[in-house]
């Protein structure tokens, strides 16, 4: 799926400045994509149950308050109508047993946080070469 198919990304973050700052990045990579952000996990799947036009990536936090990553995307992954969209944690973590964890559970890739808005925005186009390769013009 070209970038260009691709329509709808939805951050999942409890942190509203990484969430905004995840959203802009996605709108320099193609202002046609959609970023809508969750607040946590709960927030998330409340909205992913309601919606009739589902996300084409999901990118997931771990560290959240009320639901964890962990337990968000456990619950992403028990979903007929969720389990084919690519989950990506994308956390500050660095811990091997998080990358294991997250990827057992059904996570398509784990990506610790960039700390510079270049590498932010090298990290996503990353991610989504790998879920949907396509050329970068």
């Amino acid at each position: 799926m070209p970038v260009s198919s691709i329509h709808t990304v939805m951050i999942i973050d409890d942190d509203p400045d990484d969430s905004e700052l995840f959203c802009e990045t996605i709108h320099e990579i193609n202002e046609n994509i959609a970023c809508i952000p969750a607040a946590n996990g709960l927030e998330a799947l409340v909205y992913l149950k309601k919606t009739s036009v589902l996300p084409d990536l999901i990118f997931l936090d771990l560290n959240m308050p009320r639901m964890s990553g962990k337990q968000c995307l456990g619950e992403i992954k028990k979903m007929d109508h969720l389990v084919h969209i690519p989950v990506i944690i994308y956390s500050t973590s660095k811990i091997e047993d998080d990358v294991q964890e997250t990827k057992a559970l059904g996570a398509f890739d784990f990506i610790t946080k960039p700390y510079r808005v270049n590498d932010i925005k090298k990290k996503i186009l990353q991610v989504l070469e790998k879920a949907y390769p396509y050329k970068i013009s």
